[in-house]
């Protein structure tokens, strides 16, 4: 007796496919040990596959275009193919640069920038683009001003965009060659000629979206949800932190802390690291800079 409406197959068949089709994808294995049957409906089922591929396929944020082009292959191999590419992290030159990526920065940043940061006063997150000149662009980033006071009314500014920031690949030390380097799984940024920490490459655990994060600031490649709607994606959940790039937030600091003592508030400073200097005892205040004017005077 055939079972109408199910591809014509016996309904035994069927119904074994039917379950095979909507079992968690760990289960596989089980359920093809119980007979040599099972094993051969899984080996030869197209169904069956393409049950399991199209459920993975609806929970991705992302689907890498070479997978999405292998148009002549099975559903058991392009679901292969994307649980391969589910642990990789190296960035490839044209997601980097064909992503619209959306910023945050981290509680760890500081107040002062948490204040200018749309992300953290109710407004969507600020979007940016890395060109592929190893350029950047960012919308939607709040002036440094109070709203009101020197700045626009609406608290909107291109102020982010005075400052040059561009990148290149984690493997490349030159910070004069903007996308310099080979694609990989960390980029660098360069603001007014200064490094600041690394972003690590990394896929969120569930949708496997592209994520880009420091100890200080996290992109995104797909919407960012707003605070507290993604448990993945608050601060504590997230890898990497200070005990991870110490010395590179050190070094930055360190950096902005003397250009702060010889160009005042106006460059890009963390009011937040600034203050903590003026916290400082005039000795060591002294030490800084007479080390900054050795440097200067060893060039």
């Amino acid at each position: 007796m055939k079972c109408e409406g199910w591809h014509g197959l016996e309904g035994v068949e069927v119904g074994l496919e039917r379950v095979a089709g909507v079992l968690a994808l760990g289960d596989l294995a089980s359920f093809a040990c119980c007979c040599r049957r099972w094993t051969t409906l899984l080996e030869t089922s197209e169904f069956v596959w393409k049950e399991q591929w199209l459920r993975r396929l609806a929970t991705y944020a992302y689907l890498p275009r070479c997978i999405a082009e292998m148009e002549t292959c099975s559903s058991r191999e392009l679901l292969r193919a994307a649980l391969q590419d589910e642990t990789r992290t190296s960035l490839t030159f044209e997601e980097l640069t064909e992503f619209l990526w959306r910023f945050r920065f981290k509680r760890a940043a500081g107040q002062s920038w948490m204040a200018v940061d749309p992300y953290w006063c109710d407004r969507p997150a600020t979007t940016v683009r890395f060109h592929p000149d190893g350029t950047t662009t960012r919308k939607g980033m709040m002036t440094t001003k109070p709203v009101g006071v020197g700045g626009d009314d609406d608290g909107e500014s291109s102020s982010a965009e005075e400052h040059k920031v561009s990148w290149r690949w984690g493997n490349s030390d030159d910070t004069s060659k903007p996308a310099s380097g080979t694609p990989c799984d960390r980029v660098r940024a360069t603001v007014d000629g200064q490094d600041v920490p690394t972003y690590v490459v990394s896929r969120h655990p569930k949708h496997k979206g592209f994520m880009m994060q420091s100890c200080w600031a996290l992109y995104v490649a797909f919407p960012m949800p707003g605070p507290g709607e993604d448990p993945d994606l608050a601060d504590e959940a997230l890898e990497v932190g200070f005990e991870q790039q110490a010395h590179e937030a050190l070094e930055y600091n360190r950096a902005q802390r003397l250009n702060g003592l010889h160009q005042g508030l106006n460059g890009y400073v963390d009011l937040d690291a600034f203050d903590a200097i003026l916290r400082h005892d005039d000795d060591v205040l002294r030490a800084i800079i007479s080390d900054a004017n050795n440097s200067d005077d060893s060039t």
